[in-house]
């Protein structure tokens, strides 16, 4: 059993609902889950606990359990801590994330994808009748940044010198050797689950930002 974190999250066991299940081909297409992925989370949250005035909300969630990379991941995440204290905690990369009203059919969807980045829209909207439908769907937003000041999953933050030559580091130590200026966009990527083509322009920024080339990146030198 999971309880919620009470420092990141919402009070524990407070209307929260936990499931595993295999990818459906839906969120495979839609969503752009990996199709070999072996469970997807799905975890609902009454938005209740994030102030009585989102009593009438719910947010539905479905991610990736990933490796823990720290406190503040660049990518919408959910962590959950098992009963057990001493166990450690587990870190969900959110995809997809539904707000309701309700059980009514339009809603709010905010969408993260490694390649793609993130996109917030209104869906259902061919189910409302009046004005206020989609109202209530768009105060889904006011919640999704509340939910995101309290959860994580901020914007995405940029690449720093000090973050690439710890990274760099670990691949020498588990390597036995430098990583090189070719393949450092890919290792980048696959310490912060990031696609290679996003940590390429993360990688463009912090060249121009600091003055540096990728071999000096790499290999720590002090920026000029």
């Amino acid at each position: 059993m999971f309880r919620v974190s009470l420092s990141l999250l919402a009070p524990s066991g407070h209307g929260i609902d936990i499931r595993q299940s295999p990818p459906s081909s839906c969120e495979i297409t839609d969503v752009g889950l990996p199709s070999n992925t072996d469970c997807v989370w799905h975890i609902v949250e009454e938005a209740e606990a994030f102030g009585k005035h989102w009593r009438d909300y719910r947010i539905e969630m479905i991610g990736l359990h990933v490796p823990d990379t720290g406190p503040h991941p660049a990518w919408p995440y959910w962590r959950l801590y098992p009963d057990d204290r001493s166990a450690p905690s587990v870190l969900i990369q959110i995809w997809r994330r539904r707000i309701y009203w309700r059980n009514h059919p339009v809603y709010l969807e905010a969408l993260w994808h490694p390649e793609r980045g993130r996109s917030v829209s209104i869906r259902g909207v061919e189910h409302a009748t009046k004005i206020d439908d989609l109202k209530r769907a768009w105060q889904g937003a006011k919640l999704l940044h509340v939910v995101e000041s309290k959860s994580g999953g901020r914007p995405e933050a940029p690449l720093h010198l000090e973050d690439v030559r710890r990274i760099c580091q670990e691949f020498e130590r588990e390597s036995g050797r430098p990583v090189t200026p070719t393949e450092l966009p890919g290792v980048l990527a696959n310490a912060c689950y990031l696609s290679e083509s996003r940590m390429d322009d993360k990688l463009r920024i912090l060249r121009k930002s600091s003055g540096l080339t990728t071999r000096q990146i790499i290999h720590g030198e002090s920026y000029r």
